[in-house]
């Protein structure tokens, strides 16, 4: 386990010195405790994809995630957060930190993988209206939202706000 709660300090050790492009922690690897160790253990200034995939990270990693995404994470343009039980409140955090950093929280994000979480209507709507916001997230070209718990509700008022969304 890599950045299990018990090894964490060690890890961010080791990963100190290089500058990474891509990082990839799946399957229960990081938690949301262990979360912030994960994003000052290694120079992400340069991270181009974060996978965070099936880590139960909840709304309180995403939040600590879109923080990052408006400073070290910058550069990013993938970001897999699939199986990661965030929900309405996740999307939520998302959201404010979208808005506030407009133009600098996720400027160059291109892929947003949010499949099989548990994003409702009230989540998916308060992204929508995130991403009609000006200057939040244009460069973004995919977004999968693929197995949460939206009803056609959430989706319709997506569907109005996806003017916004240039190249999805």
């Amino acid at each position: 386990m890599l950045f299990g709660e018990g090894v964490a300090a060690a890890s961010g050790r080791c990963l100190m010195g290089q500058q990474l492009t891509a990082l990839t922690v799946t399957d229960g690897m990081v938690s949301p405790k262990s979360l912030p160790t994960v994003l000052a253990a290694a120079r992400l200034g340069g991270l181009l994809r974060l996978d965070l995939t099936s880590n139960q990270i909840g709304n309180e990693g995403v939040d600590l995630i879109a923080e990052a995404g408006c400073t070290v994470l910058h550069m990013l343009q993938v970001l897999v957060l699939s199986r990661n039980l965030v929900g309405d409140v996740g999307m939520q955090h998302l959201a404010r930190h979208l808005i506030r950093g407009r133009g600098t929280c996720f400027s160059r994000l291109r892929k947003l993988d949010l499949h099989a979480n548990l994003v409702g209507d009230l989540g998916l709507i308060l992204f929508a209206q995130a991403c009609a916001v000006e200057y939040v997230l244009l460069e973004l070209v995919v977004l999968v939202l693929t197995n949460n718990m939206f009803t056609c509700k959430g989706v319709a008022e997506m569907h109005t706000t996806a003017r916004c969304l240039g190249g999805l």
